[in-house]
């Protein structure tokens, strides 16, 4: 956390703001600042611990450097998240591999990190929900 308290001001309807003083009373706080700082910071990370779905899509060269296997390997790791995967051989060159998955945004885009360091021609990952 950082050392410095940044201040803004907020502005509430009057009827929310007396509800907003017993709502804190009740759970004793002392502060207003300390309620709306612990009711943001609880909101800003239960949206990032929120699971979503999201669809990767792969393309490589089946050719290239074991792909295959180390896409295998990956998908038996984090089967408990990958919905569904599909494969497509647009050429002899080209493979196109989708995967739909459901997770949290931040374990997603660590994994899509992953993938990016395995030897393909692109991946790209879209956010559905």
């Amino acid at each position: 956390m950082a050392d410095r308290i940044a201040r803004t001001g907020v502005s509430f309807d009057p009827y929310l703001l007396k509800r907003f003083d017993e709502y804190i009373k009740q759970k004793g706080y002392k502060k207003r600042s300390e309620a709306i700082s612990d009711i943001v910071r609880e909101s800003v990370f239960k949206s990032e611990e929120k699971q979503v779905v999201a669809v990767i899509r792969i393309i490589y060269d089946p050719r290239e450097g074991h792909f295959n296997v180390n896409l295998t390997k990956f998908q038996h790791e984090y089967n408990c998240l990958i919905l569904s995967t599909t494969r497509v051989y647009l050429d002899y060159h080209t493979c196109l591999e989708i995967m739909v998955v459901k997770e949290s945004r931040k374990k997603l885009e660590r994994i899509f990190q992953k993938l990016k360091k395995l030897n393909v021609k692109d991946v790209k990952m879209e956010i559905i929900s």
